[in-house]
This record gives structure tokens, sequence and C-alpha cells, in this order.
């Protein structure tokens, strides 16, 4: 029942009790009830029953409006219950949005920091290669002749291998002048840059001391040199000679080393 129709049959009802109300007391102010009763009985037995069947249609609308009414509010909750699960579902994926575009903004976070770690690591290593790059071509400017000169003493295969594989009863002609070449280029050469130089002076240094310790032993024999006596000499004498022999070794595998090291620098710039 819309609203309309209970204004319509609810406002009627209290203008009807009202005038039935003033009505019945004005007559009853002229008339004896009990005579007025007895001789309009029937009329007084229908008008009952009009009366009786108005309230209870009266009462029948009103009933169907209340529970109409009641059926209205049962729908409005149920739609407000209705509202109130979609507003959760609707809150639930908007929490579950959230932690969604939280995970996502973390991977892209972490993401972000993997990248300027990269870049940071290729930066150095390009900073790195641009030095490397720098230092070769000064090193080829300044001092590129006598770095290739070095190597060439460095690198001999005769020389490496008469300093590594020492044999003091024969040692070639040709890698002990190489080493006296060595020994004498810082009266002639000087190199500019730092690290070319103490490998320019590790060499030259362990050159003159293995030759410092070399002259007082050797003696020709052909086309070697030799530590080998050539005359008996005392007990005491040979061993200070077979001391001084291996001191020469050792001085030996330490140009080597040298050497070595030096074709490893050589190689990297």
């Amino acid at each position: 029942m819309s609203t309309d129709n209970r204004r319509f049959i609810f406002r009627p009802l209290a203008v009807f009790g009202t005038v039935v109300s003033a009505a019945l007391t004005i007559l009853l102010g002229f008339l004896q009830v009990g005579s007025w009763v007895n001789e309009n009985a029937v009329w007084v037995l229908w008008v009952s029953i009009a009366a009786l069947i108005i309230c209870i249609l009266l009462l029948t609308a009103h009933l169907a409006a209340v529970k109409e009414q009641a059926g209205a509010a049962a729908r409005a909750a149920a739609s407000e219950s209705a509202k109130a699960v979609t507003a959760t579902n609707e809150a639930a994926a908007a929490r579950e949005a959230a932690s969604i575009a939280e995970r996502t903004a973390v991977d892209e976070r972490e993401t972000a920091l993997r990248a300027v770690e990269e870049t940071s690591a290729l930066r150095e290593k390009l900073k790195a290669t641009e030095a490397l790059a720098q230092t070769s071509t000064a090193l080829g400017k300044l001092d590129g002749k006598l770095a290739d000169q070095l190597f060439e003493y460095a690198s001999n295969e005769e020389t490496l291998t008469m300093l590594g594989m020492f044999f003091p009863y024969e040692i070639p002609r040709g890698a002990v002048g190489r080493i006296e070449e060595l020994s004498k280029l810082p009266m002639t050469r000087v190199a500019h840059n730092d690290e070319l130089s103490a490998h320019f002076r590790a060499l030259t240094e362990g050159a003159q001391a293995w030759l410092d310790k070399f002259l007082p032993l050797v003696s020709t024999r052909g086309d070697h040199f030799t530590t080998r006596l050539d005359h008996d000499v005392s007990q005491e004498a040979y061993k200070q000679h077979s001391a001084k022999t291996d001191e020469l070794g050792d001085a030996g595998f330490r140009l080597h080393e040298r050497m070595l090291a030096y074709q490893r620098y050589y190689a990297s710039v």
C-alpha cells in the first residue's frame, strides 16, 4: 500500500469519528435515549451493522498497511544488509588491492635498488676501464719503447731457463750478456710511469745483484761460463765457494720471479 492510499484510508477516520461524536452529542441532548431506541430499533441495528462493517474494513486496511510497512522495513533492512555486505566485500577487495600494490611497490623498489647497484658497478667498471685506457695511452706515449725493451729481456727463453733451472757449471754467455745489458739500462733510460718505474727498478736491481754474485765466482770454459773450480782449494774455501754459488742461484730465482711479474704487468697494459 502506497503512502497516498494510507493517507486516503486513515485520515477520513478521524474526521468521521469527530462528526459522529458531535452528532450523537447533539441528538442525545434532545432525545430521550430509551424511547428513541425503542422507536428506531431497526434503524439502529442497521446503522450498527454498517458501522461494524466500516470498522472491520478500516481495521483490515490498517492491518494491511501495517503489514506492508513491516515488509517495506524488512526489505529496506535486507537492502541495507546487502549494501553492508557489498561494502564489506569492496573493502576487502580494496585491502587486497592495496596489499598487491604494496607488494608490487616493494618489488619495484628492490628492482630499482638492484638497478642502482648494477649501474654503480657498471659506472665503476667504466671508470676503471677509462683509467686503464688513459694509463695505457700515457704509457704508450712516454714509456712505450722502454716497456717493449724490458719485455724483450723479461721474456727471453734462454735467460728465463738459465735463471729458473740454474746449473752453475754451464751458464750460457748470451743469457749473461742480456742480464748485463739489463743492469746498465738505468744509465741511459728512465721510466716516467710509477708502476713501470717500479718494475724497471726491480728488474735492473735484480740483474745487478745477480751479476755482483756471479762475477767473483765464474770462469770461462768454451762457450759457457762456469762456477766449477779449476784448481784444488781447502775444504773451508770449497764450502765458501759452494755457499756463494747457492746465493747466486737464489738471486737468479728472485730475478726470474721479477721477470714473470713484469710479463703479467706488460700484458695488462
